[in-house]
């Protein structure tokens, strides 16, 4: 990572020259990161390795078989196919290229629900574009506000919930009483 951002920025002209590595180096290793000229220079003439060289490989064979099929194949489903034609590969490695390059299969049924995503909020009013998570959090506090204070609840002889336990709690019910029994009259 460091290594590409060097060769990000080694080209930059500042002040009329050129940066090159050694001013980024130094410039680095006052920030804190420690890297030498030579480990730079050595990454780049060093050969890659072997998995990276396997990697681009399957990733050929591994699109090829992907398009094939529609691009409904997951990874379970093209390992199995590249194992029938004599690939051998493990499905954790066709797992994780199929991530770098962005391809996931087609999934059967209904999507996991989650709280987390990019769907919209039950009570958050819908439709609007919001500018910052503080008009979500404002929105998602009238929408608490609503339903405990002001929404009215058939089952509670239409009075807001608020309002029933305020009564409750008015009446002195006894909240650590023994619940009743079966046969207790």
């Amino acid at each position: 990572m460091v290594i590409d951002d060097i060769d990000a920025h080694r080209d930059r002209i500042v002040e009329g020259k050129k940066l090159g590595v050694e001013p980024i180096c130094a410039v680095l290793n006052d920030a804190g990161v420690r890297i030498a000229p030579r480990t730079y220079y050595a990454s780049k003439t060093r050969a890659p390795a072997a998995r990276t060289v396997r990697g681009a490989e399957l990733k050929k064979e591994i699109m090829r078989v992907f398009g094939d099929n529609y691009g409904v194949y997951g990874a379970r489903r093209v390992h199995a196919v590249l194992k029938r034609e004599g690939i051998r590969v493990a499905r954790w490695t066709v797992e994780r290229l199929m991530r770098a390059l962005g391809l996931q299969g087609l999934q059967r049924g209904r999507r996991p629900r989650t709280m987390l995503g990019a769907g919209p909020a039950s009570g958050v009013k819908r439709g609007r574009g919001w500018a910052s998570i503080n008009d979500v959090e404002f929105a998602v506090a009238e929408y608490v506000d609503w339903y405990n204070h002001r929404r009215l609840h058939g089952e509670l002889d239409h009075r807001a919930p608020a309002e029933v336990e305020a009564i409750y709690r008015a009446a002195g019910y006894d909240h650590n009483a023994e619940p009743a029994r079966v046969g207790d009259r």
